[in-house]
């Protein structure tokens, strides 16, 4: 059993092989996001507002490096779900997508494991903004803003598994008199492939 344990912690933090040349890095991710408290509607009923995000990342899509620090874009999709008695779709609309600018530092670098932490800045379109019974979001594009960590496994053949807990808060800064916003939280689970 000692041997095991041995085993386990050289492969754990054993440096890993990377190569020093900025490569493109290709990230696809995806999981459930849940409002951290219930949305009141108009006569007085409450409903957890869920929703599923789909993300697709391309990292050194500029051809710099700065070590620890990279820049990632984001493009995402989420699709809206509410429960209430069972999952009700349309309630709050269907779908909100956009575009994120990312600031990611990576603490420790060239290792099997490598954690994150990331900052998220952006802008959604969404049909949520139809449904005038709520007060949460008031107008067709919103401004999102996140923050997240997470970590990554690296495999061979420049393969990576990742796993990430995100907060992010939806709202239009004030650009509609409806603008409560959406404070949600969830974890997301991906790969990603270096090329």
């Amino acid at each position: 059993m000692k041997l095991f344990y041995i085993f386990l912690s050289l492969f754990l933090f054993s440096q890993y092989s990377l190569s020093s040349e900025t490569n493109l890095l290709v990230e696809i991710s995806g999981g459930n996001f849940v409002q951290n408290r219930h949305l009141l509607l108009a006569g007085g009923l409450r409903y957890k507002f869920e929703y599923s995000q789909y993300n697709l990342r391309i990292n050194n899509w500029f051809g710099e490096d700065y070590d620890q620090f990279s820049f990632p874009i984001e493009f995402t999709y989420s699709k809206v779900r509410q429960e209430y008695s069972g999952f009700v779709d349309g309630l709050f609309g269907n779908y909100m997508g956009g575009i994120n600018l990312i600031s990611r530092w990576n603490p420790i670098d060239g290792y099997i494991f490598s954690p994150y932490i990331q900052c998220h800045i952006g802008i959604l379109h969404n049909d949520i903004y139809e449904k005038e019974y709520q007060s949460y979001i008031g107008s067709p594009f919103e401004f999102s803003l996140s923050i997240a960590g997470g970590i990554r496994l690296h495999l061979p053949s420049n393969f990576s598994l990742m796993v990430e807990y995100k907060g992010e808060h939806i709202s239009n800064a004030g650009l509609s008199e409806r603008n409560s916003g959406i404070n949600a939280s969830g974890f997301l689970f991906g790969c990603s492939k270096s090329f």
